[in-house]
Protein backbone atom coordinates (compact mmCIF):
# COMPACT_ATOMS: atom_id res chain seq x y z
CA UNK A 1 0.00 0.00 0.00
CA UNK A 2 2.82 2.41 0.89
CA UNK A 3 4.60 1.59 -2.34
CA UNK A 4 1.42 2.22 -4.36
CA UNK A 5 0.90 5.66 -2.76
CA UNK A 6 4.56 6.56 -3.33
CA UNK A 7 4.26 5.73 -7.03
CA UNK A 8 0.96 7.62 -7.34
CA UNK A 9 2.45 10.84 -5.93
CA UNK A 10 5.95 10.39 -7.41
CA UNK A 11 7.62 10.04 -4.03
CA UNK A 12 11.02 8.38 -4.07
CA UNK A 13 11.22 5.61 -1.54
CA UNK A 14 14.17 3.57 -0.32
CA UNK A 15 13.36 -0.06 0.35
CA UNK A 16 15.25 -2.17 2.83
CA UNK A 17 14.58 -5.78 1.95
CA UNK A 18 15.07 -8.19 4.80
CA UNK A 19 15.34 -11.73 3.47
CA UNK A 20 14.66 -14.49 5.94
CA UNK A 21 17.32 -17.18 6.07
CA UNK A 22 16.03 -20.76 5.90
CA UNK A 23 17.70 -24.05 6.73
CA UNK A 24 18.43 -26.30 3.77
CA UNK A 25 17.22 -29.88 4.22
CA UNK A 26 19.54 -32.80 3.62
CA UNK A 27 18.21 -34.81 0.71
CA UNK A 28 17.09 -38.35 1.55
CA UNK A 29 17.76 -40.53 -1.47
CA UNK A 30 16.77 -43.95 -0.14
CA UNK A 31 14.29 -45.70 -2.44
CA UNK A 32 10.98 -46.83 -0.98
CA UNK A 33 10.87 -50.32 0.47
CA UNK A 34 8.61 -52.88 -1.25
CA UNK A 35 6.34 -52.96 1.81
CA UNK A 36 5.89 -49.18 1.62
CA UNK A 37 5.06 -49.31 -2.09
CA UNK A 38 2.57 -52.12 -1.43
CA UNK A 39 0.94 -50.06 1.35
CA UNK A 40 0.44 -47.07 -0.95
CA UNK A 41 -0.90 -49.21 -3.79
CA UNK A 42 -3.19 -51.46 -1.73
CA UNK A 43 -4.39 -49.11 1.00
CA UNK A 44 -4.17 -45.62 -0.49
CA UNK A 45 -4.72 -46.19 -4.21
CA UNK A 46 -1.39 -44.55 -5.11
CA UNK A 47 0.69 -46.24 -7.81
CA UNK A 48 4.46 -46.62 -7.81
CA UNK A 49 4.63 -44.34 -10.88
CA UNK A 50 3.01 -41.54 -8.89
CA UNK A 51 5.36 -42.12 -5.94
CA UNK A 52 8.29 -41.80 -8.36
CA UNK A 53 6.79 -38.68 -9.94
CA UNK A 54 6.49 -37.04 -6.50
CA UNK A 55 9.98 -38.25 -5.51
CA UNK A 56 8.80 -39.88 -2.29
CA UNK A 57 11.70 -41.53 -0.42
CA UNK A 58 12.52 -43.48 2.76
CA UNK A 59 14.71 -42.59 5.73
CA UNK A 60 15.45 -43.27 9.37
CA UNK A 61 14.72 -40.20 11.50
CA UNK A 62 14.33 -39.18 15.12
CA UNK A 63 10.60 -38.52 15.55
CA UNK A 64 8.87 -36.57 18.31
CA UNK A 65 6.01 -38.94 19.08
CA UNK A 66 8.18 -42.06 19.02
CA UNK A 67 10.96 -40.27 20.96
CA UNK A 68 13.51 -42.19 18.94
CA UNK A 69 14.81 -43.07 15.49
CA UNK A 70 12.29 -44.95 13.36
CA UNK A 71 11.67 -45.70 9.64
CA UNK A 72 9.81 -42.83 7.97
CA UNK A 73 8.39 -41.83 4.60
CA UNK A 74 9.81 -38.57 3.21
CA UNK A 75 7.50 -36.20 1.35
CA UNK A 76 9.93 -33.87 -0.42
CA UNK A 77 8.95 -30.25 -1.05
CA UNK A 78 10.40 -28.61 -4.17
CA UNK A 79 10.33 -25.02 -5.42
CA UNK A 80 11.67 -24.38 -8.92
CA UNK A 81 13.20 -27.86 -8.78
CA UNK A 82 15.11 -27.15 -5.55
CA UNK A 83 14.47 -29.15 -2.39
CA UNK A 84 13.37 -26.66 0.30
CA UNK A 85 11.67 -28.85 2.92
CA UNK A 86 10.85 -32.45 3.85
CA UNK A 87 7.91 -33.77 5.80
CA UNK A 88 8.69 -37.01 7.62
CA UNK A 89 5.86 -39.40 8.39
CA UNK A 90 6.27 -42.30 10.79
CA UNK A 91 3.82 -44.78 12.27
CA UNK A 92 0.88 -43.61 14.42
CA UNK A 93 0.66 -40.25 12.61
CA UNK A 94 4.11 -39.18 13.77
CA UNK A 95 4.91 -36.09 11.65
CA UNK A 96 7.59 -33.44 11.51
CA UNK A 97 9.01 -30.92 9.03
CA UNK A 98 12.65 -29.86 8.79
CA UNK A 99 13.35 -27.30 11.52
CA UNK A 100 13.65 -23.70 10.25
CA UNK A 101 13.24 -24.79 6.61
CA UNK A 102 11.04 -22.83 4.22
CA UNK A 103 7.31 -23.61 4.34
CA UNK A 104 5.64 -23.86 0.93
CA UNK A 105 2.81 -25.80 -0.69
CA UNK A 106 3.55 -29.43 -1.55
CA UNK A 107 3.83 -30.17 -5.30
CA UNK A 108 4.15 -26.43 -5.97
CA UNK A 109 5.98 -26.74 -9.29
CA UNK A 110 2.99 -28.60 -10.82
CA UNK A 111 0.88 -25.41 -11.02
CA UNK A 112 3.45 -23.34 -12.89
CA UNK A 113 1.99 -21.67 -16.00
CA UNK A 114 -1.42 -23.28 -15.33
CA UNK A 115 -4.58 -21.16 -15.21
CA UNK A 116 -6.35 -23.59 -12.85
CA UNK A 117 -5.26 -25.47 -9.75
CA UNK A 118 -6.66 -27.50 -6.86
CA UNK A 119 -5.63 -27.04 -3.22
CA UNK A 120 -5.98 -30.01 -0.86
CA UNK A 121 -4.89 -30.76 2.70
CA UNK A 122 -2.38 -33.59 2.55
CA UNK A 123 0.46 -34.98 0.47
CA UNK A 124 -1.39 -38.24 -0.17
CA UNK A 125 -4.48 -36.26 -1.27
CA UNK A 126 -2.24 -34.41 -3.74
CA UNK A 127 -1.07 -37.75 -5.14
CA UNK A 128 -4.66 -39.02 -5.26
CA UNK A 129 -5.60 -36.04 -7.43
CA UNK A 130 -2.62 -36.82 -9.67
CA UNK A 131 -3.89 -40.41 -9.98
CA UNK A 132 -7.20 -38.99 -11.23
CA UNK A 133 -5.45 -36.94 -13.91
CA UNK A 134 -5.68 -33.64 -12.02
CA UNK A 135 -2.01 -32.76 -12.29
CA UNK A 136 -2.15 -29.06 -11.37
CA UNK A 137 -2.65 -29.40 -7.63
CA UNK A 138 -0.95 -28.51 -4.36
CA UNK A 139 -1.32 -29.42 -0.71
CA UNK A 140 -0.89 -27.28 2.39
CA UNK A 141 2.14 -28.46 4.41
CA UNK A 142 0.75 -28.53 7.92
CA UNK A 143 -2.92 -29.46 7.60
CA UNK A 144 -5.70 -27.39 9.13
CA UNK A 145 -5.48 -26.07 12.68
CA UNK A 146 -8.10 -24.55 14.92
CA UNK A 147 -7.68 -20.93 15.92
CA UNK A 148 -5.68 -18.26 14.11
CA UNK A 149 -4.50 -19.30 10.66
CA UNK A 150 -1.15 -17.67 9.81
CA UNK A 151 -0.57 -19.52 6.52
CA UNK A 152 3.15 -18.74 6.39
CA UNK A 153 3.45 -21.12 3.44
CA UNK A 154 1.15 -18.84 1.41
CA UNK A 155 3.24 -15.78 2.31
CA UNK A 156 6.29 -17.63 0.95
CA UNK A 157 4.86 -18.43 -2.48
CA UNK A 158 1.73 -16.35 -3.17
CA UNK A 159 3.28 -15.23 -6.46
CA UNK A 160 2.70 -18.75 -7.83
CA UNK A 161 -1.05 -18.10 -7.67
CA UNK A 162 -1.17 -14.64 -9.24
CA UNK A 163 -1.99 -15.97 -12.71
CA UNK A 164 -4.66 -18.44 -11.55
CA UNK A 165 -8.17 -17.87 -12.90
CA UNK A 166 -9.85 -20.82 -11.14
CA UNK A 167 -8.76 -22.15 -7.75
CA UNK A 168 -10.67 -25.19 -6.47
CA UNK A 169 -10.25 -25.54 -2.71
CA UNK A 170 -10.57 -29.16 -1.61
CA UNK A 171 -9.48 -29.15 2.02
CA UNK A 172 -10.78 -31.86 4.37
CA UNK A 173 -14.51 -32.22 4.88
CA UNK A 174 -14.45 -31.38 8.60
CA UNK A 175 -14.68 -28.20 10.67
CA UNK A 176 -10.94 -27.30 10.65
CA UNK A 177 -10.77 -28.08 6.94
CA UNK A 178 -13.71 -25.80 6.18
CA UNK A 179 -12.20 -22.97 8.26
CA UNK A 180 -8.97 -23.32 6.28
CA UNK A 181 -10.94 -23.43 3.02
CA UNK A 182 -12.73 -20.18 3.88
CA UNK A 183 -9.51 -18.41 4.88
CA UNK A 184 -7.74 -19.47 1.69
CA UNK A 185 -10.68 -18.22 -0.38
CA UNK A 186 -10.68 -14.90 1.47
CA UNK A 187 -6.99 -14.40 0.73
CA UNK A 188 -7.07 -15.50 -2.90
CA UNK A 189 -10.31 -13.63 -3.64
CA UNK A 190 -13.77 -15.21 -3.68
CA UNK A 191 -14.29 -14.28 -7.33
CA UNK A 192 -11.87 -16.99 -8.51
CA UNK A 193 -12.34 -19.64 -5.80
CA UNK A 194 -14.58 -22.71 -5.98
CA UNK A 195 -15.66 -25.24 -3.34
CA UNK A 196 -16.36 -28.95 -3.73
CA UNK A 197 -19.12 -31.16 -2.34
CA UNK A 198 -17.88 -34.46 -0.90
CA UNK A 199 -19.82 -37.73 -1.28
CA UNK A 200 -21.38 -39.06 1.91
CA UNK A 201 -18.79 -40.63 4.21
CA UNK A 202 -15.74 -39.10 2.53
CA UNK A 203 -13.38 -36.71 4.31
CA UNK A 204 -10.65 -36.08 1.74
CA UNK A 205 -9.52 -36.65 -1.86
CA UNK A 206 -7.85 -40.01 -1.14
CA UNK A 207 -11.03 -41.41 0.43
CA UNK A 208 -12.99 -40.37 -2.65
CA UNK A 209 -10.43 -42.12 -4.88
CA UNK A 210 -10.61 -45.32 -2.82
CA UNK A 211 -14.39 -45.45 -2.39
CA UNK A 212 -15.66 -43.96 -5.66
CA UNK A 213 -12.78 -43.98 -8.13
CA UNK A 214 -10.95 -41.52 -10.36
CA UNK A 215 -13.97 -40.39 -12.38
CA UNK A 216 -15.82 -39.29 -9.24
CA UNK A 217 -12.80 -37.28 -8.10
CA UNK A 218 -12.52 -35.60 -11.51
CA UNK A 219 -16.25 -34.82 -11.52
CA UNK A 220 -16.04 -33.25 -8.06
CA UNK A 221 -13.40 -30.82 -9.28
CA UNK A 222 -15.22 -30.12 -12.56
CA UNK A 223 -18.53 -29.48 -10.71
CA UNK A 224 -17.00 -27.29 -7.96
CA UNK A 225 -19.34 -24.44 -7.09
CA UNK A 226 -18.63 -20.73 -7.28
CA UNK A 227 -18.27 -18.92 -3.98
CA UNK A 228 -21.49 -17.07 -3.07
CA UNK A 229 -20.74 -13.35 -3.28
CA UNK A 230 -22.42 -11.07 -0.74
CA UNK A 231 -24.89 -8.62 -2.23
CA UNK A 232 -25.35 -10.56 -5.48
CA UNK A 233 -28.92 -11.69 -6.23
CA UNK A 234 -29.54 -14.53 -8.65
CA UNK A 235 -33.24 -13.81 -9.30
CA UNK A 236 -35.43 -10.72 -9.11
CA UNK A 237 -37.80 -12.58 -6.79
CA UNK A 238 -35.33 -11.87 -3.98
CA UNK A 239 -36.14 -8.16 -4.28
CA UNK A 240 -39.83 -8.15 -5.25
CA UNK A 241 -41.18 -7.53 -1.74
CA UNK A 242 -38.81 -4.61 -1.16
CA UNK A 243 -39.62 -3.07 -4.56
CA UNK A 244 -43.39 -3.36 -3.95
CA UNK A 245 -42.93 -1.68 -0.58
CA UNK A 246 -41.18 1.25 -2.29
CA UNK A 247 -44.00 1.49 -4.83
CA UNK A 248 -46.76 1.40 -2.20
CA UNK A 249 -45.17 3.63 0.46
CA UNK A 250 -42.63 5.79 -1.32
Amino acid sequence: AVKWIAEKYNIEMEEEKLKKEYSKPVQRLEKLEKDTIAYFENHRGISNNTLLRFKVTDSIEWMPKAQGEIPVICFNYFQEGELVNVKFRGKNKDFKLVKDAKLIFYNLDSIKEQKECVICEGEIDSMALHEAGIFSNVSVPAGAARGKLRLEYLDNCWQNFEDKERIVIMTDNDEPGKLLRDELARRFGYHRCFKVEYPEGCKDADEVLLKHGRDCLKKMVADAKEWPLEGVLSVFDDLIEEVCNYWDHG
